[in-house]
């Protein structure tokens, strides 16, 4: 068997159709970052857009069970041109979360 190090990236293909995305998330919200900026902590690459990026306004939160849901749903909004930036919900229990560009569908400005 052949080691990598920790920042070897490989790449997956999987077939996932809008109904199995759609069952990743376990609750949605617009976009309330800018309300409670200090309830979320960063993740991912330091490359990506900040939260308050204007990308973002009109946007979705989406939260997820597991940061493999978390891996695959970001994977699908990007692959649908969303620009994600993932986050960790430090309220409660509530863990993790992706902003995405995708516009909410409650119609709710941020």
């Amino acid at each position: 068997m052949r080691s990598t190090d920790a920042n070897t990236t490989i790449t997956l293909t999987i077939r996932l159709n809008e109904r199995l995305a759609e069952m990743l998330p376990n609750s949605s919200a617009p976009n309330f970052y800018a309300d409670q900026p200090s309830r979320f902590e960063l993740l991912g690459e330091p490359d990506l857009p900040v939260p308050a990026d204007p990308v973002f306004a009109g946007g979705t939160m989406r939260w997820l069970d597991s940061v493999t849901d978390l891996v695959l749903f970001r994977a699908y909004e990007e692959q649908h041109g969303y620009a994600v930036r993932p986050l960790y919900d430090l309220a409660g229990e509530e863990g993790f979360v992706l902003l995405s560009s995708r516009p909410n569908p409650w119609g709710i400005a941020s």
